[in-house]
Formats: structure tokens, C-alpha cells, sequence
């Protein structure tokens, strides 16, 4: 088992204590009816339009996770961070594991940096923009980070995107990994359809254009749809075509499709779906929602609290 350094475990101790103290900051505070609201964030830092939220999270798998957002709206640009920590896992040693790959690739700290925005340039035109980051720490001691940046042209009847993404990894034992990609697309209404294309292209390790992608919807009468897809690899020199019919009845979708390769290959396909709503929410417990629970029971005291126990008033 590897020792930590004495600054990395007083930096951990910090932010449990720090959590612990907000904790029961908010719950004296909610008690007292103040209308302290965790999910409009904490501290001095609030002041400055930056915290959005200071929360504490448990999964259904009773996994513990600290998390800080944060978010600003600099004129047409919308700014988003996110910052979490799995406490349940604070305290396993760097390195430390029972065996398995799964244990030991589990996130143990990841943060998240969003900044997106639209720019008119003319009339009907507009530029979209976005730049994006995540870095991911790992319970094996591996660390990644992800940087991509978009950007393109919208016009009324025509759509245009540009995307570089780089990926950086930091194995534990020093070794380091870097993927460079991008990607361009574009898109146009024409003759009542929807036609999409894509090229994909690596530049680190391999410059090479990994993916060519096409495809039209053209939606008809009586909730019929055709549509026609092809792409091609140039890596591997394989093609691929398809032709599909989608047809409607009430709550069920039909579809048919027919698809070739260059390699000889052919296929026959039929599907029959049915929309059953939304897919259900995962369950998590958060302290911001059981205290505004609680500030809603103290300012109306027929309401019970979240544990279902009546309000001290209402007790015979």
C-alpha cells in the first residue's frame, strides 16, 4: 500500500470537514427558518454570481458524492462547471485494490468545464460556439483529460460544424497517451428532406480520415418516413448502404430496412417499437432536497417532514 503525501491527506480532511461543517450550517439554518437554500449556493463565494450549488449526493448503491456547480452567464455566452468528489472512496490508498479491473477503474474525483454560445453574425446567421472539458482521476492512480472545442456557420437552410477534440491520459506508472480527432459535418434542407453528412478524421496517433457518413429523411404522408444512409471507412475500405421505411400506427413504430456492404455481406431488418414515456429517473438522495423539505414543513406545519414524522407542533 502506498503512503500519501501529508498535503494530499490534510487537502481530503479540508473537504470533508468543509462538507460536515455546511452540512450543519444548513440544517441549523433550516431549522431556524432563515430560507437558507443549499441549491443557491454557500459561503462568500455565492456573492459573486459563481457557486450555483454546494450539495451532498448518495445513490441508490449508497455511493456518497460531494459535488460544487457552478454556473455564469457572461452576455451571449453561458459558462457551466461541476466538480465532484466520491467520499466513499477518499480514504482507499492510491493503487489499492481487491483484484478486479472494475474496482480499480472507478472515478474517484472527476470536474467538468462547459462554455457555450451563439453569435449573430448576419441575418439568419448565426455562429455557434462551445468549449468543453473533463478530467477524470481513477482509483488505479490513471487520469484523463478530455478538451474539445466546436464551432460552425447556421444559415436558414444550411448547417455547418467543425470538432477537435484531444484526450490526454496519465497512466500511474508515468506513461502518458494522446488522441487528437475532429470531425466536420454539414446539413440541408432540400426537396422537403433532411440530408445530414460527416467526415471524421484522426490526426494523433494516425492522420487519417476514419469515417465518411450520409444520410436523408424525407418524412411523408400518413406518418410514412423513408430514409437512406451510407458510409464508407477508408481504413478498413468498406462501404456500407441502407435504405429504410418507417411507417406509424398509433402508438407503434414499423420499420423495414435493407442494408449491403462492399464486402458482399446483405441484410433483411424489421422492427416493431412502442413508446413507453420517459425512461424512469435514477434514484438519488440529496441533502439540498431534505432541507427545502424541511423549510416547507416549518412554514406549513401539516406538512410532514421527509422522513414522514410529523413537525414538533403537531405532536399531541
Amino acid at each position: 500500500m502506498k503512503n500519501r503525501s501529508p498535503l494530499r491527506r490534510r487537502l481530503k480532511s479540508s473537504l470533508l470537514a468543509g462538507l460536515a461543517a455546511s452540512c450543519v450550517l444548513s440544517a441549523n439554518s433550516a431549522s431556524r427558518g432563515d430560507g437558507f437554500d443549499l441549491s443557491k449556493g454557500w459561503g462568500i463565494l455565492d456573492r459573486f454570481g459563481w457557486v450555483d450549488g454546494l450539495d451532498l449526493v448518495m445513490d441508490e448503491g449508497g455511493a456518497a458524492t460531494g459535488e460544487v456547480t457552478a454556473r455564469l452567464n457572461l452576455g451571449p455566452l453561458r459558462l457551466t462547471a461541476l466538480h465532484q468528489e466520491h467520499l466513499a472512496r477518499l480514504n482507499i490508498a492510491d493503487g489499492q485494490s481487491d483484484g478486479e479491473d472494475e474496482t480499480a477503474n472507478r472515478v474517484t474525483r472527476q470536474s467538468r468545464l462547459g462554455m457555450s454560445g451563439s453569435f449573430g453574425v448576419a441575418e439568419g446567421v448565426t455562429l455557434p460556439l462551445g468549449l468543453s472539458g473533463e478530467y477524470r482521476q481513477r482509483q488505479s492512480g490513471q487520469q484523463d483529460l478530455d478538451v474539445a472545442v466546436d464551432g460552425g456557420l447556421t444559415f436558414p437552410h444550411l448547417r455547418i460544424g467543425t470538432r477537435l477534440s484531444i484526450d490526454q491520459g496519465f497512466a500511474a506508472d508515468g506513461e502518458t497517451t494522446q488522441t487528437i480527432g475532429g470531425g466536420l459535418s454539414f446539413g440541408f434542407d432540400w426537396m422537403g428532406g433532411d440530408h445530414q453528412g460527416r467526415i471524421d478524421y484522426g490526426i494523433l496517433p494516425d492522420r487519417q480520415i476514419t469515417e465518411l457518413a450520409f444520410g436523408s429523411r424525407w418524412p411523408m404522408n400518413d406518418g410514412i418516413g423513408a430514409t437512406i444512409d451510407v458510409t464508407h471507412k477508408p481504413a478498413s475500405a468498406l462501404s456500407e448502404a441502407s435504405v429504410g421505411l418507417d411507417q406509424r400506427f398509433g402508438p407503434f413504430l414499423i420499420g423495414s430496412d435493407l442494408s449491403a456492404d462492399s464486402a458482399g455481406g446483405y441484410a433483411i431488418g424489421f422492427t416493431l417499437s412502442l413508446d413507453l414515456g420517459p425512461a424512469p429517473a435514477v434514484q438519488e438522495w440529496r441533502l439540498s432536497s431534505l432541507l427545502a423539505n424541511l423549510q416547507r414543513s416549518r412554514s406549513n406545519t401539516a406538512v410532514r417532514d421527509s422522513f414522514g414524522i410529523p413537525a414538533v407542533g403537531d405532536l399531541p
